[in-house]
């Protein structure tokens, strides 16, 4: 009537590891990219943060505190320099 293939048991066996590996490597595909979204989205937040963080030094560098706080460590670099060449 009509053909009908014979697997033998070592084809079977080669068809279902081919199958489980294929599985595997798409199921590595996807936990790939879902790593990849996590480490773009956390360096979204830490760009984010460190935008944040250097506006605000830019807010204390102005700040007078910080304009004294520099003077005094020149004069002080300034003394220990004239000290150095004695």
């Amino acid at each position: 009537m009509g053909d009908s293939v014979i697997l033998s048991p070592m084809t079977t066996f080669i068809a279902v590891c081919l199958g489980l590996i294929t599985l595997e490597l798409a199921i590595l595909i996807v936990a790939l990219l879902l790593a990849f979204l996590r480490v773009r989205s956390a360096s979204k937040a830490v760009e984010i943060v460190a935008y944040r963080l250097e506006e605000k030094i830019v807010r204390f560098s102005s700040n007078a505190w910080m304009r004294a706080l520099q003077g005094a460590v020149s004069v002080a670099g300034g003394f220990l320099r004239g000290r150095r060449r004695d």
